[in-house]
């Protein structure tokens, strides 16, 4: 099965949610932190309904982020894009594309997929794709070159992750999902079991 889902139209207004750590220590703030703080969030705002991840939105889009601290140019977040609620075999996968962003600049970005099937979490995690990463970055930094010229530094906004333009698109064949940023081509792949 082949399905493409463009992500770039989801806005829908919801709860915005952001887990804020205690004494803001930005260095808490993971992508595995940010799974535990998922799962928290199912178990405590929808009894253990994981559709309530389906409202949850940050900056206008369906996700789910965990910030470190008040000022993003001292935090460290984690900010997953959910890009599909999917079926794939037997099993529901909630598929977000999760970026950590340390002081306003992307560092990772992972592809992270949640089964909870009768209050049990099932993850499926891409891991680390410097290469995809760095497609993504370098694509961003040539839009703010074309559109600020050669500055030293540009608005945060292409820096970051992820970016109102983003568009994210799934497709699913057999029991692996692959995203790709649209615009740049980066690609993340994982194995849904």
């Amino acid at each position: 099965m082949r399905r493409a889902v463009r992500t770039s139209g989801l806005r829908v207004g919801a709860v915005v949610v952001m887990s804020l750590l205690v004494g803001g220590c930005a260095s808490s703030v993971s992508i595995p932190a940010w799974r535990q703080s998922v799962e928290r969030y199912v178990r405590q705002q929808g009894q253990g309904d994981p559709n309530v991840l389906r409202n949850t939105t940050i900056n206008s889009r369906h996700g789910f982020a965990m910030i470190g601290a008040d000022d993003p140019k001292d935090s460290t977040d984690a900010k997953g894009v959910l890009v599909a609620y999917q079926r794939v075999g037997n099993r529901a996968w909630f598929i977000y594309l999760v970026g950590l962003v340390r002081r306003q600049v992307v560092e990772d970005i992972q592809l992270a997929a949640l089964c909870a099937d009768d209050g049990k979490f099932t993850w499926a995690m891409s891991g680390h794709n410097k290469a995809a990463v760095q497609t993504y970055k370098r694509h961003n930094e040539a839009l703010a070159r074309q559109r600020f010229g050669d500055r030293k530094q540009w608005p945060a906004e292409y820096e970051g992750f992820p970016r109102e333009e983003d568009q994210f698109d799934l497709s699913v064949v057999g029991n692996r999902a692959a995203v790709v940023h649209g615009q740049s081509g980066a690609r993340w792949e994982v194995e849904l079991k």
